[in-house]
């Protein structure tokens, strides 16, 4: 049952996290790119991606509150992996990018933004239920060990 719940958590995180990107990058390219050029256009949507996902990541530890702490750093990081290749994927198939285009395509500002971006969205679901686990009851049971993790 938990590991379909943290299915369910990974497929949630990626499309939203996903789509919440789709529609920022649209219009930073068509809106703010024109306007500011595309060093601060890329440097003003990451801090509004990195909010998206802190609401996104509230919202899910609210629905999913059996949720080992181990299994929400699972869950981000799977999403963010399941993200970054698709996102390479649709950069390739649309524009032609190479796969380190983010990070080593870029100025040296933005690609040190999206790495740190990527870190802090991938720890999120881990961060905000450590930070809302306000008892020390409620921390022991985000800290207990899950079945699947015994070893």
């Amino acid at each position: 049952m938990d590991a379909m719940r943290e299915s369910v958590a990974t497929a949630v995180w990626f499309g939203v996290v996903f789509g919440a990107g789709f529609v920022l990058g649209t219009l930073r390219v068509f809106l703010v790119e024109p306007w500011a050029g595309a060093r601060c256009a890329q440097l003003v949507e990451m801090p509004v991606m990195v909010g998206i996902a802190f609401l996104l990541a509230r919202w899910l530890h609210r629905r999913t509150p059996g949720l080992s702490a181990r299994a929400r750093l699972r869950v981000g990081v799977f999403a963010m992996s399941f993200l970054l290749a698709f996102e390479r994927l649709v950069g390739f198939a649309t524009r032609g990018d190479r796969p380190f285009d983010p990070v080593l395509g870029s100025d040296p500002w933005v690609g040190a933004g999206f790495l740190v971006a990527l870190g802090v969205v991938a720890g999120l679901p881990w961060w905000v239920a450590r930070r809302e686990a306000s008892t020390p009851e409620q921390l022991a049971q985000l800290s207990r060990k899950c079945p699947a993790d015994k070893g």
